[in-house]
């Protein structure tokens, strides 16, 4: 029991910090407004050892000029009946000088009780304003200085800003600077080849896919560690394809092994719109 603690903790945290674009159920994220032809809806099955433990929803409005992206992440299952923990997480920003340019970003999350939560606004000047619960414990560490946040983004536009070069047909090659209100690191991305994803019993999609492997360089911030090195280049990879022609690639499927066990992530639906998406890669024009 203590390692089934000890592993949802761990996954929770780096699908928080990672990709965080990317597991789970649709009905996770409420539509607050008409579905339009620019919102994309992903939903994952997040499995540890075989039995899914994780469920995330995700949630993208990109226009030709903004963006709206929505997570929200949950304990499945057995795990999520002795462990109850939740996590949501949302970035708005623009689209500019073919950057990602954040206005706003935050997450907030529930364990046994406990609210944890961060808000960031996003100054002219590149400057950033943050509002943390609990506030920040000065025993932890010196603060991030202003200098090292300045001209960062979250870690949800992070990830956005890698789709969007995949996107316009760049290889998966990037390193963005991020601070997630408490730590400042930088999100890597590397390519790793492509290749063709057959359904599984898991496995929802079909089609070719490129292959990522991300990892994190620590900057600035405490120390946070765990059954994973996020730092090491091999730690995650992320298949990534397109499914809908005019909106960015979307990650597919995601392996992640760790100390206690292996952590899978599959894409089981995706909606634009009102409409089903089928889950195959767009085909490329010759």
């Amino acid at each position: 029991m203590r390692h089934s603690f000890a592993l949802m903790h761990m996954v929770s945290w780096t699908m928080t910090r990672m990709v965080g674009a990317l597991v789970a159920l649709i009905l996770l994220v409420p539509q607050a407004r008409a579905a339009s032809e620019n919102d994309l809806a992903l939903g994952y099955a997040v499995y540890v050892g075989g039995v899914q433990a994780l469920s995330l929803g995700i949630d993208l409005d990109t226009g030709m000029q903004a963006y709206d992206m929505k997570l929200a992440l949950r304990t499945e299952g057995l795990i999520g009946r002795i462990f109850p923990w939740s996590m949501q997480a949302f970035s708005r920003g623009q689209f500019a000088d073919d950057r990602v340019r954040p206005a706003n970003a935050g997450q907030r999350s529930l364990w046994n009780g406990r609210e944890r939560a961060t808000d960031m606004v996003y100054r002219q000047d590149g400057t950033i304003e943050v509002t943390a619960i609990p506030p920040r414990d000065d025993r932890m560490g010196p603060p991030v200085p202003i200098e090292q946040m300045t001209g960062t983004v979250d870690l949800v536009s992070a990830i956005l800003s890698v789709l969007k070069h995949l996107q316009g047909g760049e290889p998966c090659q990037a390193s963005v600077p991020v601070f997630d209100g408490r730590r400042r690191y930088d999100f890597n991305a590397r390519p790793a080849g492509s290749t063709v994803l057959r359904k599984t019993p898991y496995l929802k999609f079909e089609g070719e896919a490129t292959a990522c492997r991300i990892f994190l360089r620590p900057v600035e911030g405490p120390a946070r560690r765990g059954v994973i090195d996020l730092t090491d280049e091999n730690a995650i990879m992320v298949w990534i394809a397109r499914l809908v022609p005019d909106l960015p690639p979307v990650p597919v499927r995601l392996d992640m092994d760790t100390d206690l066990g292996a952590v899978r992530a599959y894409l089981a639906n995706a909606r634009r719109g009102v409409g089903e998406v089928p889950l195959i890669a767009m085909q490329r024009k010759s």
